[in-house]
């Protein structure tokens, strides 16, 4: 709605420990009510709890970087829903990785997996195909065992990978989570995909539930049936079509990004030099 400042909610202050502390997502300046130091609506993905005074940011900044990946596309159809619900049904997006947020901004991921349910259900009562989101993977666990089995595998061939083959093939030194894989952290089922070319894939849909209640549905025996996904055939034509053998898993969509995106190291990294010490200036 217009006019409306959004509500969000920091578990806890960065400052103090204290909270919870609620803000808006707004421009300007938001105090903790207990210790009146400054906060911001970003504080509510936890990153800062990466940040020690003795050791490498790296691992802030990454968890930072994986979180904004999975945002930007949600930002995007959020606006296409409010512009043109219909366009999002002839709408695909490609995203690197899987469908799942890691670490502390992990509660995303419950959050991500509503909406997308809800837009899917808009469209379909407007008779509009589901949104398509492909999580596409070129490295991780499933891609090592996938790169170890392919020569075994058909083509024109298509899984859903099952937890009791998650646990007994890929992960097997692992004890079974109790609620099931990716309980907290994903929010789409993985898919083995061997192409009529022989190239094979590993990419994942979200998962066509709102939520992974137990008491609605058998959730990790539903989440494997192909059935559920009306959006599976456009997906695998989609994979196919674009296939690229610039990367090993990779597809036109993936390859470009990469390409555009990249920053070379010499005049890249004066760039950057440069704008941060205009940043600099500017504050001082």
């Amino acid at each position: 709605m217009v006019g409306v400042a959004l509500a969000l909610k920091i578990h806890r202050c960065p400052v103090c420990d204290k909270g919870p502390v609620e803000v808006e997502d707004v421009p300007y300046p938001q105090y903790c009510p207990h210790c009146d130091e400054e906060v911001y609506p970003s504080d509510c993905l936890r990153i800062w709890e990466e940040v020690a005074d003795h050791q490498s940011n790296v691992q802030a900044i990454s968890r930072f970087m994986l979180a904004v990946e999975h945002l930007i596309p949600i930002h995007y159809i959020r606006y296409l829903a409010g512009e043109s619900l219909p366009l999002l049904g002839s709408v695909s997006v490609f995203v690197d990785g899987p469908l799942a947020v890691f670490g502390n901004p992990a509660w995303l991921h419950g959050s991500i997996q509503r909406y997308l349910f809800e837009i899917n259900t808009q469209l379909s009562s407007i008779a509009q195909p589901p949104l398509v989101i492909i999580g596409l993977q070129k490295t991780g666990q499933v891609v090592d065992h996938v790169n170890l089995v392919e020569r075994f595998l058909p083509k024109n061939r298509i899984f859903a990978i099952t937890d009791e083959y998650r646990y007994q093939y890929i992960l097997p030194s692992r004890d079974p989570a109790q609620n099931g894989f990716g309980y907290e952290t994903y929010y789409g089922q993985d898919f083995i995909y061997k192409t009529s070319t022989g190239r094979v894939f590993v990419f994942a849909l979200p998962y066509p539930f709102g939520t992974k209640d137990e008491t609605i549905v058998d959730f990790q025996k539903a989440k494997t049936e192909l059935g559920r996904y009306p959006q599976l055939a456009r997906a695998l034509a989609l994979v196919t079509e674009f296939e690229s053998d610039l990367y090993e898993n990779a597809v036109v969509p993936i390859a470009l990004a990469h390409r555009y995106t990249a920053i070379s190291l010499s005049p890249g990294g004066r760039v950057l030099d440069i704008l941060t010490a205009h940043g600099l200036q500017s504050q001082s």
